[in-house]
């Protein structure tokens, strides 16, 4: 899944709340644009996040400037975008003149795309003092860009490595291009609210808006990135949506229901799978149970029964977990006791699980739960996340985040092919 964004350099502003060096904004993405709304326009078509913090919601470590006024300094060694009378430019070391005279200006990195050649990204980051990127993992990226005819590219997609989104932004035509915050800090709105890429839970220090946008690309691609085949003969994988119909699972404080989630997230892991010529059959498609009446035994063996009618390779079932205390966060994996590529199955998912999801790996363990027992291949089950923790509820209930999880998910089960 991915947004390309792309404006006038008249048509965007940054929107800075008042900051003090050195404390978190106290503000997250829609906090500050319903800001920019009421003080300058709600004229405006969308926001996004672009700079760097210490933490998740800590104070900015890049330079922010707005209207003559330099609200944090940053590292001197990152590149910076500036909006200036003539257009806009991204260079290194500007002066403080240049800052205080552009419109905006920030610094991010590293740099991507320069003077239309793919930057040595390892250099660059080792140049700048980067560090936590994970450039060669698949993450939720952004980055902004200027192409030759002036105009400001912006592009975010959930799972890339640096390097694909470097050449993603030659691909759209940019001259110049450098990386913006990632992982959970990625999230691009709409004046409505609505979440288009990415996830709005965290305190962030600036918005950058496009209040005229010119052309973009669908939210969702034709082709969204596809786990790539290790080879081998076609096998058949049994995934099972967890609980459904009148049994809603675990539910989070605010009403999020664990037979969602796990819906969504399954229906995604088929449709990854099925592009890499995997034979996907679910235990449910739709919120319904397989047996009626509240017998948990028999709906549990009928959902084995699927997977075992189908003589399917391998069986996973997706579940998200709850507690009594809401500071249990993480996910977490289990496998039959005794079963080698049961125990496989889930560590592949689990390391899978753990780059895609951000997300705090709890254990890999043995368990003698029913569906792992009646299974006749090697079954895991998988624990998403707690509704029941803050942090983890947020992300669970943002689309892209199951989408991206939901593709680490199925890289996992490739990983099992011979």
């Amino acid at each position: 899944m991915s947004l390309v964004t792309v404006a006038r350099p008249k048509d965007v502003d940054l929107a800075v709340p008042p900051l003090t060096p050195g404390q978190p904004s106290g503000l997250t993405l829609r906090q500050i644009v319903d800001g920019y709304s009421q003080w300058v326009t709600r004229d405006w078509a969308r926001a996004c996040n672009v700079e760097y913090r210490a933490g998740p919601s800590g104070p900015s470590v890049s330079l922010i400037a707005e209207g003559g006024t330099v609200w944090t300094t940053g590292d001197p060694r990152w590149p910076v975008m500036l909006a200036t009378s003539a257009g806009t430019v991204i260079k290194d070391n500007p002066s403080e003149a240049e800052v205080k005279a552009a419109r905006w200006a920030f610094s991010a990195g590293p740099w991507l795309v320069r003077a239309g050649k793919t930057s040595d990204i390892a250099a660059e980051i080792k140049r700048c003092g980067f560090s936590g990127l994970m450039e060669n993992s698949l993450r939720e990226r952004a980055a902004i860009g200027i192409r030759d005819d002036g105009v400001i590219v912006h592009y975010a997609d959930v799972s890339m490595t640096l390097y694909e989104l470097a050449a993603k932004m030659r691909a759209l035509g940019c001259r110049d291009a450098i990386n913006l915050d990632g992982g959970g800090s990625v999230g691009v709105i709409d004046p409505s609210g609505k979440v288009l890429i990415g996830y709005t839970s965290r305190q962030v220090c600036c918005a950058l808006v496009f209040r005229r946008v010119l052309d973009t690309a669908p939210p969702q691609d034709s082709q969204p990135p596809q786990p790539q085949p290790k080879g081998g003969e076609k096998m058949i994988v049994c995934i099972d949506p967890g609980h459904g119909g009148p049994d809603p699972g675990a539910v989070s404080p605010e009403g999020i229901q664990e037979k969602k989630i796990t819906l969504t997230v399954a229906k995604r892991v088929a449709e990854y799978l099925r592009r890499a010529e995997i034979q996907v059959v679910l235990t449910r498609d739709t919120d319904k149970e397989l047996v009626l009446g509240n017998d948990d035994a028999a709906e549990l063996r009928a959902r084995a029964q699927v997977a075992n009618n189908a003589k399917a390779d391998f069986f996973l079932s997706i579940h998200c977990n709850a507690a009594s205390t809401p500071d249990a966060e993480g996910f977490e994996l289990y496998h039959y006791p005794g079963s080698t590529k049961g125990a496989m199955l889930a560590t592949n998912i689990a390391d899978a699980y753990a780059v895609a999801s951000g997300l705090k790996k709890r254990k890999v363990a043995s368990a003698n739960f029913q569906v792992l027992r009646d299974t006749a291949m090697p079954a895991a089950l998988i624990e998403l996340g707690f509704l029941t923790n803050k942090a983890d509820c947020a992300f669970l209930r943002e689309p892209a985040f199951l989408d991206k999880i939901a593709l680490g998910i199925a890289f996992g089960i490739l990983e099992m092919r011979a």
